[in-house]
Formats: C-alpha cells, structure tokens, sequence
C-alpha cells in the first residue's frame, strides 16, 4: 500500500514539473506527443499515473530528463 502512494507522490510531483516548465498550453503538447488532452490533464494535475514512455515523449519535446 504505501508503494502505491509513493508512486502517486511521485506521479503528482512529475505534473507540477511539467506545469512549470511548460511554456505552451497542454493542447500544444498533448498533440506533440499524441495524448488526448483530457488525459494529459489529468496525468498533469496527478490523478493518473504516468508511463516512462509518456515521459520519454514529453523528454523529447520538452527537453526535459523525467524518470519514475
């Protein structure tokens, strides 16, 4: 159980991260990396868990080094 919460701790902090450096809107980047927008969102604002390759996506466009 507390696996879990660790890793939603972890999926809640990687959204934040995004957030900040995201200079574009979360339509701009769901399309670059082929996510639906409502599901970015909800990745973003923690309350689903994100993939690595999500995050490798989001790396590649952003610039960005994202790791579970």
């Amino acid at each position: 159980m507390k696996m879990a919460t660790k890793e939603k701790s972890k999926s809640k902090q990687i959204g934040s991260e995004i957030k900040l450096i995201l200079s574009r809107n979360q339509r701009w980047l769901s399309d670059k990396i082929c996510m639906r927008e409502p599901l970015l969102s909800e990745k973003i604002n923690g309350r689903k868990d994100w993939t690595q390759d999500e995050l490798d996506a989001i790396n590649k466009v952003l610039n960005t080094s994202f790791k579970l």
